[in-house]
């Protein structure tokens, strides 16, 4: 009985730890980038997208971005979908986020 409190208490403080973590997270990264563009938001976004993007050209002549990130990534692929709209949609597979 003891183990299996001690275990539901760790699992729920992880949970917890990492819920705060994702909203501080998120509070920092828009308080820097909060009023895009800014001198930050530019060199932030290309490296966002040099790591985990790619800019997508149809043989009819349509452009579009896509960047896949991890899921605890989550933030950062909110933030550019405030500033420039788009879609974000979960990938089961590959437990990470895909914004076009």
């Amino acid at each position: 009985m003891f183990v299996c409190t001690t275990l539901f208490s760790l699992e729920t403080n992880l949970l917890l730890t990492t819920e705060l973590n994702y909203l501080s997270l998120k509070n920092v990264l828009s308080g820097l980038l909060n009023s895009a563009p800014t001198p930050l938001w530019n060199p932030w976004l290309a490296g966002l997208i040099d790591g985990g993007g790619c800019f997508l050209l149809s043989k009819y002549g349509y452009a579009s971005l896509e960047i896949t990130k991890d899921a605890r990534d989550l933030c950062a692929l909110e933030l550019i979908q405030a500033e420039y709209g788009g879609h974000i949609h979960f990938c089961s597979g590959l437990n990470s986020y895909r914004y076009r």
